[in-house]
């Protein structure tokens, strides 16, 4: 009876619950430590520049239509600790970061739909898009890993302080021309459009860096003769944290299903392109009848972590998408006199969706809040195309506009439907809690 007896994180006492306090101001000084040593340690190994690759990126604002390609953030990962707890107790870390500033550097290509059918006009050049005192804030769920500690479910927010987009273009006579705005809301500028992906990167570098950190710890060391306790801890609130998403994503299915949802309309697009660098002709390519499948196979395939402190309790982990296809059942390409016509089929072989949960609770209520729908990692993409015949030189870039306007546009369609979807699990718990005789409808669905 979960819903209705909200103990899910016992105070920690007696033996284990001193020993935790005893060692965790060490542990996290000396986690500090080999934190810093491992960033040297890899700025000594690096022997070149670090570039991390992003997917190409196209960002409409009203009939303009700009793409960025072949872009890449030139950065050895360099997080530097403005703070870090551990709280070993519920098997969590949080920490504060600075991460400097970030360059990503590519091309860029610029056109108007509307101005074509009176100048055909595609501006081309190259963009530095800078994200200005970056910064990482969060929390990162561990599990035990043999005699080690396994971080696993990491929950960070990135943030920037101003954003700088340079662009540098060729004029008459092989001049180039240099220019620059500056913004402090990235949300009001390209940078917003490549956000998740750079997002992505970082988490994906400071996951790594933490791992190798936490191996070189011992639990048995540490722990000693309580070793038992501990692992006993962490079943516990695996269990518990687990048993939360899995009614959540009960409910969840219940309202896609019902819903219709595990097929939904997503946004087309329309892309003008040159045939060549050079090429004084322009040529057009449309989607339509856009459709993303299916929300129906979320699933939870890792365990979920919590953590508490005297304010708040709060879950978090990831649910994804066994079945993850967008397809654009109809396109059309003309170049010059040529025009082609086919489907485009996107399938998403790693996909992960983070959760986050707040739980509130005084003397007299208890309710649960979600606080975060993000589908923060996406990867192993394959794209197939038909139709393309002679202009089968287009195939690389319908797949890099294809998976641009996914990650641009098609991304929003997932989290809202996915939201609204758990919206409505979490106000069908929260009826559970005030109406306790609904509560064993609820633990029985749950298999």
């Amino acid at each position: 009876m979960i819903l209705k007896n909200l103990e899910f994180v016992d105070e920690l006492d007696g033996e284990l619950g001193a020993l935790i306090h005893e060692i965790t101001p060490h542990f996290e000084e000396s986690l500090i430590r080999a934190f810093k040593n491992d960033t040297l340690s890899y700025h000594r190994q690096e022997k070149k520049q670090c570039f991390h690759t992003l997917d190409d990126v196209i960002h409409p604002i009203g009939e303009t239509m700009i793409e960025l390609r072949n872009l890449q953030l030139a950065w050895v990962p360099d997080f530097r600790i403005n703070q870090l707890r551990a709280h070993l107790g519920m098997l969590c870390l949080d920490f504060q970061l600075n991460l400097g500033s970030l360059n990503v550097e590519g091309e860029y290509g610029a056109n108007n739909a509307r101005l074509q059918e009176f100048l055909p006009v595609a501006h081309e050049g190259r963009a530095t898009i800078t994200f200005n005192n970056m910064t990482a804030k969060g929390r990162v769920g561990l599990f035990i890993n043999d005699d080690s500690l396994l971080p696993e479910n990491n929950d960070t927010v990135y943030e920037t302080r101003e954003v700088d987009i340079r662009v540098r273009y060729q004029t008459t006579n092989s001049r180039y021309m240099e220019t620059k705005i500056s913004r402090n809301n990235v949300e009001e500028t390209l940078g917003i459009s490549m956000w998740s992906q750079l997002t992505q990167i970082l988490t994906g570098l400071l996951s790594s860096q933490l791992k190798r950190v936490l191996s070189e710890f011992s639990l048995s060391d540490l722990f000693g003769d309580k070793m038992e306790h501990f692992r006993k801890r962490e079943k516990e609130l695996i269990h518990k944290s687990n048993r939360l998403a899995d009614h959540l994503l009960c409910s969840a299915k219940d309202f896609i299903v019902h819903n219709d949802f595990r097929e939904v309309f997503t946004p087309n697009y329309d892309i003008i392109f040159r045939g060549k660098p050079t090429s004084i002709s322009l040529g057009n390519l449309r989607t339509s009848q856009g459709d993303l499948k299916d929300l129906s196979t979320l699933n939870r395939q890792k365990c979920w972590s919590c953590y508490a402190n005297d304010k708040e309790l709060i879950f978090f982990g990831f649910f994804s998408l066994k079945i993850f296809k967008h397809t654009y059942r109809v396109y059309e390409a003309e170049f010059e006199s040529t025009k082609v016509s086919g489907s485009i089929n996107m399938s998403v072989h790693r996909n992960g969706i983070l959760f986050r949960v707040k739980f509130l609770r005084n003397d007299t209520t208890c309710e649960y809040v979600m606080e975060a729908v993000e589908l923060q990692d996406v990867g192993d993409i394959d794209v197939d195309i038909s139709g393309l015949a002679s202009l089968g030189w287009l195939h690389p870039r319908v797949v890099s506009w294809t998976i641009a306007n996914f990650r641009h546009q098609g991304k929003r369609v997932l989290e809202k439907l996915i939201k609204e979807s758990f919206d409505y699990a979490i106000e069908e718990m929260n009826k559970a809690n005030e109406y306790p005789d609904t509560v064993e409808k609820f633990d029985n669905k749950v298999t």
